[in-house]
C-alpha cells in the first residue's frame, strides 16, 4: 500500500529540527516530495496557502502552541493528515481524536502505513478512472484496520452521503442500519485478513429510506487493511 506515497507532496510540521530531518528522510525514501518542514503554526499555514500538498504530518505540540489551527485549515481543504505525538492518542483534544495518529518514536513503516491509508490509489494502477467509476455508480474505498481509518473516493462519498476527506469506520457505521452495523464491521475486518474478495451487504439509512449497498474488498499486500469497491445492490 505504500506505493501510494510515491510522488505525493507531504507537509511536515515539526518543531524539533532533528525529528523534522528524520521525517524528511523517511518520507523521501518512499518517493514523497516533502513540503517544509514548518516549525510553527504560522509557517505551516503559510505553506498550506501557497504550496500544493496532498497530506501532512502534524506534531501536536509545537513549542508553546498546538497544531490544531493547522489541522482545521487542512480539514477545510479536504486534505488528510496524521498527528504525531510523544503521548498517547488520548492526549489529543477530543474533537480531533477521530483523525489518525502515530506515537513517537515511530518507525518509517508505521508512518508510511498511516499516511498510505489516507491516500488514494495511484492513477498509474490498472483501474478505470474515478470519473468512469462514478458514472457507473461504483466507488473505491480503503480501510486501515489498526487506525480505523477509512478513505473514500468521490464515487464512494456520493454513494454513502459522506463529506470529503478522510473518515473512520465508526463514522460510516453511524449511517448504517443498526441491524447491519455488526455485520459490516465484522466483514471489513475479515476482509483485512483475506486475499480473496469478500462481499459485505448492508443498508444505508437515508431520508428516502434504507438503501442497499455492497462493499467488496480484500486484504492489501502489507496486511494492514483492505481496499475495494462499493456499489448499489442490484434490484431483483
Amino acid at each position: 500500500m505504500t506505493e501510494r506515497l510515491a510522488g505525493q507532496r507531504i507537509l511536515i510540521v515539526e518543531d524539533e529540527v532533528i525529528l523534522a530531518w528524520a521525517l524528511q528522510d523517511m518520507l523521501t525514501s518512499y518517493g514523497c516530495q516533502v513540503v517544509g518542514p514548518a516549525a510553527g503554526v504560522a509557517e505551516a499555514l503559510d505553506l498550506i496557502g501557497r504550496e500544493g500538498i496532498d497530506a501532512a504530518v502534524l506534531d501536536v505540540n509545537l513549542n508553546r502552541e498546538k497544531c490544531y489551527p493547522v489541522a482545521d485549515a487542512l480539514v477545510r481543504r479536504g486534505l488528510p493528515f496524521v498527528f504525531s505525538t510523544a503521548y498517547s492518542a488520548d492526549s489529543i483534544e477530543e474533537g480531533y481524536r477521530h483523525h489518525p495518529s502515530v506515537q513517537k518514536p515511530h518507525s518509517a513503516p508505521e508512518l508510511a502505513d498511516a499516511l498510505s491509508a489516507l491516500l488514494p490509489m495511484p492513477a498509474s494502477l490498472p483501474f478505470p478512472t474515478e470519473a468512469a467509476l462514478a458514472a457507473a455508480g461504483i466507488g473505491l474505498w480503503s480501510f486501515h484496520r489498526k487506525r480505523d481509518a477509512l478513505r473514500l473516493d468521490a464515487g464512494a462519498q456520493s454513494l454513502l452521503g459522506m463529506p470529503e476527506g478522510p473518515t473512520t469506520l465508526a463514522t460510516l457505521l453511524a449511517r448504517v442500519h443498526e441491524e447491519d452495523q455488526a455485520g459490516l464491521r465484522a466483514g471489513l475486518r475479515a476482509a483485512c485478513a483475506e486475499t480473496i474478495a469478500r462481499d459485505v451487504r448492508f443498508r444505508l439509512v437515508t431520508p428516502a429510506g434504507p438503501r442497499a449497498l455492497v462493499m467488496r474488498g480484500a486484504a492489501g499486500a502489507e496486511g494492514n487493511g483492505a481496499s475495494g469497491a462499493i456499489f448499489p445492490l442490484p434490484e431483483v
